[in-house]
């Protein structure tokens, strides 16, 4: 079984490999994407003085404008989704791991309910802009997924489930785009990520990755490609056994904007897959209304083998995404 540093340096070398074939072999320049919060507007005949006063109010998406953000003294981006939803409905949550609580004579309600609140903190951080003279970045990112029961006064309102899952990788920024299998590729990573639930024995759950992911324009569709690799593990030691076959291999996210609406899908490659499907509509300028949609498995770590479906309403920030 290869060791963690061989799996660490092959990721790097297939990455590095990857992006050198897209700066050799360039496609034809793609449109550059449009502006991330841009609204739709019919061109005067002065549109350029007209797109730098839209410019002056919005953040874009386009790379020069991300490279000076990287460059500033602070500089701490969106990556996942960060949203709250008050109200998320679940139709079986498992009680598995805290049976043995509800033999006690002084609990007489599920330890679990069905209504409960979700939400996601999702960030990243520049640490080393163009290591050793490359083009490759260095980041650091986190990500903190809650399921929250705070209807249920009679379990004093616990977090049923929280995913810590902090991420260390390098990206690699491609300005011109290059063409790879009929998309436009403007990003590339490739890292290390831990995720972990935080708890001890029987509810400890926690797997360590490696992974590559890039980032695609194909035609008025965005799209991000993560495909990982398990860390290797004890038997023994397994506190998931069977997760790949939930989790999978990777994650494929498409993204597409119709004015100011934003719908985001989720899918798993596994053999048992996971769905989300996400619909966002702008409050304001910072935030969105958002409602979201999952089925299938691996949803959570506690229970990544158990088909679940659940929806919620709340509200989201605004990412790059998605069009005011």
């Amino acid at each position: 079984m290869p060791s963690a540093s061989h799996m660490i340096f092959a990721v790097f070398l297939l990455s590095s490999a990857l992006s050198k074939a897209l700066a050799q072999e360039p496609g034809p320049p793609s449109t550059p994407p449009p502006a991330a919060h841009a609204p739709v507007v019919v061109l005067p005949a002065n549109a350029e003085t007209e797109l730098q006063k839209i410019d002056d109010k919005v953040v874009t998406l386009q790379l020069d404008d991300y490279a000076k953000r990287v460059d500033s003294r602070f500089a701490l981006f969106a990556h996942h989704r960060t949203f709250l939803i008050p109200y998320s409905y679940v139709t079986d949550p498992s009680e598995s791991t805290y049976a043995p609580y509800k033999q006690l004579t002084a609990n007489k309600h599920d330890y679990y309910e069905n209504t409960e609140a979700e939400f996601q903190i999702s960030l990243f951080l520049p640490v080393y802009r163009k290591i050793l003279g490359s083009h490759w970045d260095l980041n650091v990112a986190y990500s903190h997924h809650s399921y929250w029961q705070v209807y249920n006064a009679h379990w004093s309102k616990p977090f049923r489930e929280t995913s810590y899952n902090p991420e260390v990788f390098f990206r690699r920024l491609f300005p011109e785009h290059y063409n790879f299998l009929g998309v436009s590729i403007f990003a590339l990573d490739a890292g290390y990520m831990h995720e972990s639930n935080g708890q001890i024995q029987i509810a400890s759950r926690s797997w360590d990755r490696l992974f590559t992911r890039a980032y695609f324009l194909r035609e008025s569709y965005r799209g991000v490609v993560t495909v990982w690799g398990r860390m290797p593990v004890n038997a023994q030691d397994d506190q998931n056994p069977g997760i790949l076959d939930y989790r999978g291999y990777g994650l494929l996210e498409l993204s597409k904007a119709w004015e100011k609406i934003t719908l985001e899908t989720q899918i798993n490659i596994a053999k048992e897959p996971g769905v989300e499907v996400s619909v966002s509509y702008p409050l304001n300028n910072a935030f969105r209304w958002f409602v979201k949609v999952n089925k299938g498995y691996g949803q959570s770590l506690i229970e990544y083998d158990r088909d679940t479906t659940r929806f919620g309403a709340g509200i989201a920030l605004e990412n790059y995404n998605d069009n005011r």
